[in-house]
């Protein structure tokens, strides 16, 4: 079925429900998923099944752990959804090790900041059996493993935290006791302490379990076992900073980091075989040969390292917009790793994609295929549903700005926006094919640019520059007058000396007057700000931005509003201090009301409403840990928007949908959050303003998953 008919069948199940009447029905009546973008996070490690062939776990840095498992040969499973998880387990999704039970493949472990997780039933449920800090600080982006199951005895599992040195447990994960021979040093934080573990099956057993096992640890070098772990020696004080343990079929061991990659073998060390290694394998099948990523490129040495050959990359089977940025598609490439069951057969991770092939060990020129399907790992910042419109837009960190037909297709090469980092998107409300939006990036992660269409996407052009091209990155956000398209108002959250304006459609920027530069203090982490401290009404001409006020008045946010873009006032001067960088506030205009804002911020305990442009606010009750919120279409019949917020309700932890706030004494919330679709780090909350009671939320380092009613 073409992208066409799909979208007219969805407008006529749409229409079919409204024209009945639906309301927004509760949680059980409700569908949850992923928008489908195909990659575009870090992509760490891979682990295959030693038993098992065509069962493989990919660990990523933010968007958690996934697994493919036959017969899905093709599409990776989340192992983040359960509904034994809850915030408290958030993060989960930022995993710093995985591993399977090496005889049972329904079995594995997660490492991360909240200790070591275990599921025995393939994902369904998960149980927390370790509460040491197993984060990798500064190291998940890199093929680190503080985590390993014994081969030879699946009850032996040693987890290396953060700053309290390696644990063992021989019960499967029931008790754990410390592993005192192994030195650690407490820091600051800026390193983990025990960053590798590794255990050899190919020496035998003592005490039941594997001899030989191989520990990094920070600032001390590295250590081995040949007792089971009951003492350890240190065989390097030199090597400081990891990547990669590996040990082949004979036992020898090799080792990635700060010198490149290293072979330990009859108690030396060799010469560096490759400057530059990260993340590396060797062959199960052949100990002579070896695959790394160096210098940007994939590498492969038949002869144990002597001599290494370049791989020339081509791209196989891969998604529309990926095609179109397979022009650059390294951003980092991390690990590269070798299937034990199909001799060949390897697997390619980058920051952006994981890649596969059937044979690298042939010709120097290697087609990757592209392995997108079920991995949605993206930094979200903008969803943007323009009423009318067949379109929505979705802006992320790392990857582009994209546009969406349907909740169905992955978006093509025509659907991606100019950029980098797309932090911020408007549209002129009189006519939705006219739209705006801001890169942040380029050289150097330097220089901040705007780009407009007036054909809904199709064709993009850039203004002149709004800031001097030296400009420090910040995020950039954007709104456009709501009767003027030509009227454009950019902001900078950070770092900007000013914000500025154009009245010509971007050919030229004029800095806006009292309006204060750097709107959001000294706080919010350069690009990762994912609220949105400005807006426009979307019937009259009219600006808001919020800022946070350090002033000798005391703490407080105001409020600022503009009618032609250039002069400022403050409406409002006495908004919660929401300073801080987690607490990312977001201002949201209603589709058909004037003066109608919805302000919010993360993980705090109140959300607030204007009917006037500002000069008021009231507080909307029962809620706590707010995260954000928004208004949404209307329910069928009514004139007012409706309201979507995600937080605490009665004690319960959910995304909540209100269509009569503004129509009734009592108003009526209805959770329509899934606990089988567990949202455990909320941020950004999107109402649709297309189609009634479909909501967008920002979930981590998820992308943008949606809710609807269901069809």
């Amino acid at each position: 079925m073409n992208a066409w008919l799909r979208h007219l069948l969805s407008c006529c199940v749409t229409v079919t429900c409204l024209a009945a009447g639906a309301a927004c029905s509760h949680a059980a009546d409700y569908e949850w998923g992923w928008v489908p973008v195909g990659g575009g996070g870090n992509l760490m490690t891979v682990a295959y099944h030693p038993v098992v062939p065509g069962v493989i776990g990919l660990r990523s840095d933010v968007g958690g752990c996934f697994l493919i498992e036959p017969p899905a040969k093709d599409e990776w499973r989340s192992l983040a959804l359960s509904a034994s998880l809850s915030r408290a387990d958030s993060s989960i999704r930022g995993p710093s090790g995985f591993a399977f039970d090496p005889q049972d493949p329904k079995t594995m472990y997660i490492a991360c900041q909240a200790g070591l997780y275990k599921t025995s039933d393939n994902g369904k449920t998960w149980t927390r059996k370790f509460d040491k800090n197993m984060r990798i600080k500064h190291n998940t982006k890199k093929t680190n493993e503080p985590l390993a199951v014994d081969p030879l005895n699946p009850n032996v599992i040693y987890a290396g935290s953060f700053n309290d040195g390696l644990y063992r447990s021989t019960d499967a994960g029931e008790t754990w006791q410390h592993v005192a021979g192994v030195p650690y040093v407490p820091n600051d934080g800026k390193h983990t302490s025990i960053p590798c573990v590794i255990v050899s099956p190919h020496d035998g057993k003592v005490n039941g379990r594997s001899k030989t096992i191989y520990v990094a640890s920070t600032d001390r070098g590295v250590f081995a076992s040949t007792d089971g772990g009951a003492s350890f020696t240190q065989i390097s004080d030199t090597l400081k900073k990891f990547n990669t343990f590996r040990v082949d079929r004979n036992g020898v061991f090799y080792v990635s980091g700060n010198g490149g990659l290293l072979r330990y073998e009859d108690g030396t060390w060799s010469d560096v075989l490759l400057k530059g290694a990260a993340g590396f394998d060797v062959d199960p099948h052949n100990p002579q040969r070896l695959v790394a990523v160096a210098g940007g490129k994939v590498q492969r040495s038949t002869d144990r390292g002597k001599t290494w050959t370049i791989l020339n990359p081509e791209m196989g089977e891969a998604h529309g917009w990926w095609k179109y940025a397979w022009k650059n598609p390294w951003g980092g490439p991390n690990t590269v790793t070798l299937d034990p069951h199909h001799p060949g057969k390897a697997i390619w991770l980058t920051c952006y994609q994981a890649y596969h092939t059937d044979n690298i060990w042939g010709d120097t020129t290697i087609t990757w295929d592209c392995w997108y399907k079920g991995v949605e790992e993206t930094v979200a910042y903008e969803a943007m549903t323009p009423p009318g419109s067949k379109y929505f837009y979705t802006g992320f960190g790392d990857i582009m700005g994209l546009r969406h037909e349907n909740l169905v297709d992955y978006p093509g090469g025509d659907d991606a926006t100019p950029g980098h980092v797309t932090p911020g998107m408007d549209y002129y409300p009189r006519d939705t094919n006219q739209i705006w939006h801001t890169r942040v990036g380029g050289t150097k992660w330097v220089g901040i640019q705007v780009y407009r269409s007036n054909d809904a996407g199709d064709t993009w052009h850039e203004t002149a520059k709004p800031f001097a091209n030296n400009m420090p990155m910040s995020v950039v956000h954007i709104a456009v007058s709501a009767t003027n398209p030509d009227m454009v108002v950019v902001a900078a959250c950070k770092k900007a000396p000013a914000n500025v304006y154009t009245t010509d459609g971007g050919k030229t920027w004029t800095t806006c007057k009292n309006l204060p530069g750097n709107l959001q203090g000294h706080n919010p982490r350069e690009y990762w700000y994912q609220g949105n401290i400005l807006a426009s009404d979307k019937v009259v001409q009219r600006f808001y931005a919020y800022n946070y006020n350090t002033g000798k008045l005391g703490h407080h946010g105001r409020l600022w509003t503009s009618t032609d873009g250039e002069n400022w006032q403050v409406v409002y001067d006495k908004l919660p201090s929401w300073n801080g960088r987690q607490k990312q506030v977001t201002i949201t205009t209603a589709h058909n009301k004037e003066g109608w804002l919805v302000l919010s911020a993360n993980f705090v305990d109140e959300i607030l409403v204007s009917t006037d442009a500002g000069k008021s606010w009231k507080k909307i009750e029962g809620f706590s840990k707010i995260t954000s919120g928004d208004f949404a279409k209307e329910r069928p019949g009514a004139s007012s928007p409706a309201l979507v917020i995600s937080g605490e309700r009665d004690g319960e932890w959910g995304v909540f949908h209100c269509d009569n706030y503004f129509d009734s004494r009592t108003p009526t919330w209805k959770k329509i959050s899934l606990p089988e679709f567990p949202l455990l780090e909320p941020r950004e909350l999107r109402g649709c303003k297309q189609e009634y009671g479909r909501v967008f939320i920002s979930e981590g380092g998820r992308g943008w998953v949606y809710g609807r009613i269901k069809r």
